[in-house]
């Protein structure tokens, strides 16, 4: 790469070839910054319990369907990143800007965002140690802003 190029035989930098090197690398962390933030427009929906009726359990569609739609948005804006997060730990921030006053606890909406994210940012949600959730009012644009970075190293107990 550019940076490495930018030594000279003595492994001195040379100042005029650095620049460039060093604009480099600040685009692709600019890429990677920009592809762990991404929206998923319209209503946020919260993880409800399992329904039960007529002798078993099923899952509430409208879960189903935001699920679904949670997974769309995050493939398409960290496609490039999958295996980044493969065995990492990952800190999750889960913004919802709801269009409704309606009482929702913000646990619930940030449970079914990481749900719907795993296998698809992280491979499973026990790699999350980080989770910093909230929910806004906004019926101009309901959404749900979704910001995933590495997170901090959780060891286990000795």
């Amino acid at each position: 790469n550019r940076l490495h190029e930018a030594r000279d035989k003595s492994g001195e930098y040379r100042t005029k070839d650095i620049l460039p090197a060093i604009r480099d690398r600040i685009a692709v962390w600019e890429t990677i910054l920009q592809r762990q933030l991404w929206e998923v427009p319209g209503d946020a929906v919260p993880k409800q319990s399992t329904r039960f009726g007529k002798g078993h359990a099923y899952p509430d569609k409208r879960v189903q369907q935001y699920s679904t739609k949670v997974k769309f948005y995050a493939m398409n804006a960290i496609k490039e990143l999958r295996p980044w997060f493969a065995d990492s730990w990952v800190s999750v921030q889960v913004t919802c800007y709801l269009g409704t006053r309606r009482r929702v606890d913000v646990d619930n909406l940030a449970k079914n965002i990481k749900d719907s994210l795993k296998g698809v940012a992280y491979v499973d949600d026990y790699q999350v140690t980080d989770l910093h959730s909230s929910k806004r009012y906004d019926p101009s644009r309901p959404r749900t802003v979704v910001r995933i970075t590495e997170g901090v190293e959780f060891g286990g107990a000795t």
